[in-house]
């Protein structure tokens, strides 16, 4: 491994492919030794992996992540590092255990982009806007506008219904509290919607009505509010965008997806992946999956391991998973507890009453508050072309997601929510 320095990044080439690659950095800085690394900010680490199927950058916690011949949902569980270890430079193996190293796939073309442009996580106050003021988007205004004091300077708010922005406007900005410190909101015009850090996109063009007897609400929403995304996946490629697109929308994972694909392809249908990238692309759905699975092992004595103990994965809707605990999975529990998460939006409209509130702020405007600081929380993330909801993190470094040591009843269900996907 060699390590060069341009400025306070420090570049960790392993092979004379990936040094012709990045010659264009390599003429600005000077071949170090490593113990001259310590101060710098950021190191990175460069692989030359195919485009469409793997990630563009991610923060290299695991040798075994260093040249993988392919990403798949062992992402997702921990796994032998073999006699790998004994390949690598001791050195950059501590680097690896400090969770200090990005790793970066050169085959992207936008990829330089990783270079410390990334607006998150960050202790500064973001720009935020969001692009729909429906329920949920209205929802999660309030709830930013409450909490996000802190991490949040301005909201922008966006919809096509003129009234509905002069409404939310004016009811924002007349909440306060002497010494409470809430962000800025502010109408936007169309054109100024990527003018930010985070992008929330919240539009849901079709909503089943309460007392519907669609059973599956979240994948009857697909075709329609897949066309409306369709064109602001668009307008981030044309905007060059480089912050986090976040989808709030159902089905949340489907339409990340959609997203990615859209940003990525140009008008004559060719994929060339010069629009959102895959780690720019987050989806959140599965924080308020995992809230109402603690709502129910609150309630109920035998379910409560998962509260100490249990994870959520999977879309926010059919192929869910809830494991009710990883050290001592129980699939009996797990299923039961499963079922009582994917039907409590069955019981609140049961009530006459759209399920739009817990969502909004449970998979909103919390998970994103802890995306912006750089906490641990569930949304989805890019996984082999799909998007797959977990626990992850971002770091200075890229995403992060957890890998435990699962059970092998669940990473076999994991596999059959990923084919599903």
């Amino acid at each position: 491994m060699k390590y060069f320095k341009t400025n306070s990044k420090v570049l960790c080439i392993q092979n004379e492919a990936i040094e012709k690659e990045v010659q264009g950095l390599l003429s600005d800085s000077k071949l170090i030794e490593f113990q001259d690394i310590e101060e710098s900010d950021s190191i990175y680490y460069f692989t030359i992996q195919p485009k469409g199927d793997f990630r563009r950058s991610f923060l290299l916690d695991s040798i075994g992540l260093m040249n993988a011949d392919k990403e798949d949902i062992s992402l997702l569980y921990q796994q032998e590092a073999g006699d790998i270890q004994n390949n690598i430079d001791p050195n950059f193996l501590s680097l690896i255990k400090a969770q200090r190293v990005m790793s970066i796939n050169l085959s992207h073309p936008n990829w330089k982009d990783c270079l410390g442009n990334n607006p998150l996580p960050t202790s500064k106050p973001i720009h935020l806007n969001i692009v729909g003021l429906g329920d949920v988007g209205g929802t999660l205004l309030t709830g930013l506008k409450l909490t996000g004091g802190n991490h949040i300077s301005t909201i922008g708010i966006y919809d096509k219904d003129e009234n509905k922005m002069l409404r939310y406007e004016q009811e924002m900005e007349q909440i306060h509290f002497d010494g409470l410190n809430m962000p800025k909101v502010i109408r936007l015009d169309e054109n100024d919607i990527f003018d930010c850090d985070v992008l929330a996109f919240t539009v849901a063009t079709f909503i089943p009505p309460v007392g519907s007897e669609i059973k599956d609400v979240r994948m009857a929403q697909l075709e329609q509010n897949s066309k409306i995304l369709k064109i602001y996946a668009k307008k981030a490629r044309e905007a060059k965008f480089k912050g986090l697109f976040a989808i709030l929308s159902d089905p949340v994972d489907q339409l990340c997806r959609v997203a990615y694909e859209q940003s990525n392809t140009d008008d004559s249908g060719t994929k060339d992946y010069l629009g959102l990238a895959s780690d720019q692309i987050k989806g959140y759905g599965l924080g308020v999956m995992h809230a109402r699975a603690v709502y129910h092992a609150k309630r109920n004595p035998a379910l409560a391991s998962y509260l100490e103990e249990g994870r959520a994965y999977g879309p926010h809707g059919k192929g869910l998973i809830i494991a009710n605990s990883i050290d001592n999975y129980d699939e009996e529990i797990s299923e039961e507890l499963t079922q009582l998460a994917l039907h409590s939006n069955l019981d609140v409209r049961a009530t006459g009453f759209k399920p739009y509130i817990a969502p909004a702020l449970s998979s909103g405007c919390l998970s994103l508050l802890a995306t912006i600081r750089g906490d641990w929380h569930y949304s989805s993330v890019f996984i082999d072309g799909k998007f797959l909801g977990c626990k992850n993190r971002l770091t200075k470094s890229g995403v992060q997601i957890e890998a435990l040591a699962l059970p092998e009843k669940l990473i076999n269900k994991l596999a059959v929510t990923f084919s599903d996907l």
